[in-house]
């Protein structure tokens, strides 16, 4: 931490602390301390995947490209009650977007946590129009980490993303996180960086395929594969997989006039299972 950010003598019992560290081990399975994890939308049902997505304006937290093609304003809040059953891994995010005379915009706040250990992230991003049918995108993100009794620290990112629709029925996205390598603490470890590339696809009017390939600076690349379907008008069907750590999701998302109520569920065969649920509220066009 630096010299502007306060430091405490421990108060936090020992018995708080070794949960803390026990909690934040398991979270090291599948997550890293600010990973990228949106869960806004459908994005969770689909497995994560969304460097091509255009539907959901859930797909702005992994493209921030998709905020160019954004057509109306709305609010989306989303709840996690703890990711693998643990409460100590609380999710919470909230999404506002809007679309502009030229592009479209959007401002996002996420927390994790609990009580002890909490990450907190802003984010604000644009999107645009460079050339017919392709897109680009910015999102600046603040990044706040506060941990009881020791004090807190701070960084900020730039991600870079681009979306390219070379058909009507298929999208190509690429993303860069962290493009400029921020460091947080004393120690100066350094945030997730990844780059990802995907695209979706339109089976039919009702059915789209998504695939996305995302990789960590600092692990294998990964497969994401994702679904979307709607058997019913104001009915969403979602379902998805991850390759390594092997992860299937599932979800629906339910229309009602300017509402959409979410729900996501994920099982991860080591960690066990997360609940998301969400609710947009659309506010008309621009």
């Amino acid at each position: 931490m630096n010299g502007k950010e306060q430091v405490w003598r421990s108060k936090v019992p020992l018995r708080d602390i070794a949960m803390t560290l026990a909690v934040l081990g398991c979270h090291a399975v599948g997550l890293a301390a600010f990973e990228r994890q949106p869960v806004v939308g459908g994005v969770p049902g689909l497995a994560w995947t969304g460097a091509g997505c255009l539907a959901d304006p859930g797909g702005i937290q992994i493209n921030p490209a998709v905020a160019g093609a954004i057509l109306r304003r709305s609010i989306a809040c989303t709840w996690t009650p703890g990711e693998f059953g643990l409460p100590e891994l609380r999710r919470n995010a909230l999404l506002v977007v809007s679309p502009l005379p030229a592009g479209g915009c959007a401002l996002c706040a996420s927390t994790f946590g609990y009580d002890l250990y909490r990450e907190l992230t802003l984010g604000a991003t644009y999107g645009g129009t460079v050339t017919d049918g392709l897109l680009a995108g910015c999102t600046f993100s603040w990044y706040r980490l506060s941990i009881a009794g020791y004090g807190h620290a701070s960084a900020a990112g730039i991600d870079l993303g681009l979306q390219w629709m070379p058909t009507e029925t298929l999208r190509c996205g690429a993303v860069v996180t962290n493009l400029n390598g921020p460091s947080i603490g004393a120690s100066r470890e350094r945030l997730p960086q990844s780059m990802s590339s995907g695209l979706e696809f339109d089976l039919s009017p009702d059915v789209a395929l998504a695939v996305d390939v995302v990789k960590d600076t600092r692990y294998p690349a990964e497969l994401r594969c994702g679904i979307r379907c709607r058997p019913l008008q104001g009915l969403i069907l979602r379902a998805g997989t991850i390759r390594e750590p092997s992860t299937y999701t599932a979800g629906f998302g339910v229309l009602l006039g300017d509402f959409s109520l979410d729900y996501a569920f994920a099982s991860n065969d080591q960690l066990g299972a997360s609940h998301y649920f969400g609710v947009t509220l659309s506010l008309g066009a621009w």
